[in-house]
């Protein structure tokens, strides 16, 4: 009976150490498994912050693109702006510089004309002075003729 009694205590003991076991072992499980999650939870928040920064990387990646396009492309306006406007005042030159060049053709023209006619006007006075000479000198050797004409016959 005793001896009995021991084996139920024994087994009791046993029991109960079997239980402790199982218990420390829940508990190490328990912590394990804490332990597991946090880390899976320190991972996944990481890897959360690491999308993040990437994400804020490119949001930034792409903001400098787009203000580095606008930039070029203000800067190719401003370069066209430019380049029309040299064009322009170009084209004005030209078109000033033709003008010119014409206005001092027709005033040589002009002139050159002018000129032609003074000494066509003048070649024709000469030429009514001349036939008018010609004319008084006819008109004075037919009177000259006639008078000696008349001379002769009143010898």
């Amino acid at each position: 009976m005793r001896r009995r009694k021991e084996e139920e205590r024994l087994e009791m003991v046993r029991q109960e150490e079997e239980k402790q076991k199982r218990l420390a072992e829940l508990e190490r499980q328990r912590v394990e498994d804490e332990k597991k999650r946090a880390y899976e939870e320190e991972l996944s928040r990481k890897a959360k912050e690491e999308e993040e920064r990437k994400r804020q990387e490119e949001e930034e990646r792409r903001r400098q693109e787009e203000e580095e396009r606008k930039q070029r492309e203000e800067e190719e306006e401003r370069k066209r702006e430019e380049e029309e406007e040299r064009r322009r005042k170009e084209e004005d030159e030209e078109r000033k510089r033709q003008e010119e060049e014409e206005r001092r053709r027709q005033q040589e023209e002009e002139e050159r004309k002018r000129k032609e006619e003074e000494e066509a006007e003048r070649k024709r006075k000469e030429e009514e002075e001349a036939e008018r000479k010609r004319k008084e000198e006819e008109e004075a050797e037919r009177k000259r003729k006639e008078e000696e004409e008349a001379e002769r016959k009143r010898k």
